[in-house]
């Protein structure tokens, strides 16, 4: 059996990787969001022209769709149905969704790709101050459950940084 040290390191690494990614991620949505303020016409209209005629910046954001594109699967293992496709598709920005969507949908991703990186940085923290992880996953449950992601209706708020929230406690 690994050691209890080999385990939480392990689990520390993981959430590292993790937030390695949704560093990246974070870069395409900025991106697509520079293109949107820069113009981009997306929507009901837009999405049924081929990208490649609407310029280089729909076919980089088409680009940078199809990019994000298995983010949206979360881990599900195996080979995806064509509904299913469709329904991550649709979860995801695209040159068919009105701006609007497509900025809901990156301050959405923006929001749960932050907290991700919070969550490394928070685990790795946690294991240097207590020396094991034992314990982290309730003081972060206890952070979330005050420092929501979403309001009622969806939308993100600002949270309070997860550090500020422990040193109070």
């Amino acid at each position: 059996f690994p050691s209890h040290d080999t385990v939480a390191t392990k689990e520390v690494e993981k959430a590292m990787d993790s937030a390695d990614a949704s560093m990246g991620k974070q870069a395409s949505l900025a991106r697509a969001a520079e293109l949107l303020a820069k113009g981009l016409q997306t929507g009901p209209i837009s999405g049924r022209i081929p990208g490649r005629t609407l310029g280089a910046d729909a076919q980089e954001f088409e680009q940078i769709a199809s990019t994000l594109l298995p983010a949206t699967r979360q881990g599900m293992p195996g080979a995806v149905s064509d509904r299913d496709m469709a329904i991550f598709r649709s979860a995801n920005i695209g040159l068919d969704k009105d701006e609007s969507v497509n900025k809901q949908i990156i301050d959405r991703w923006m929001a749960i790709a932050k907290r991700d990186q919070d969550y490394s940085q928070f685990l790795a923290n946690y294991q240097t101050v207590h020396g094991d992880i034992a314990g982290a996953k309730a003081a972060w449950k206890g952070y979330t459950d005050r420092n929501p992601l979403f309001d009622q209706k969806g939308n993100p708020i600002p949270t309070q940084y997860f550090s500020d929230y422990l040193d109070r406690k």
